[in-house]
């Protein structure tokens, strides 16, 4: 998926696309309800989480993440304690803290 908004200022890639580049935020979404192999990638990780300049957005499902094993799991549990989890609760349409410091 690629594409680009109005004057050039959001740009939407692949984690791939982003080899040696930073931006100011950075939107990781992990949209694997399953197998999350592809989106646990040390590689990829490594780019998604270490090119934000300022804010660094992971969007997924937070019962896959947790039933995985690997670093997102780790990372999940980590921003649990350290900064913000938030969910979509779909019968009200709103998002709430899961967890927040």
């Amino acid at each position: 998926m690629e594409g680009r908004i109005s004057n050039n200022r959001i740009e939407v890639n692949t984690v791939d696309a982003f080899q040696g580049r930073e931006k100011d935020i950075i939107l990781y979404s992990v949209t694997a309800t399953g197998r999350l192999n592809f989106a646990e990638d040390p590689n990829r990780l490594n780019v998604a989480f270490t090119r934000p300049r300022r804010k660094r957005i992971v969007l997924g499902n937070g019962k896959s993440i947790l039933n995985s094993n690997g670093l997102l799991r780790k990372f999940y549990l980590e921003v649990s304690e350290t900064t913000a989890v938030y969910k979509y609760v779909k019968s009200s349409k709103r998002i709430e803290a899961v967890t927040s410091k």
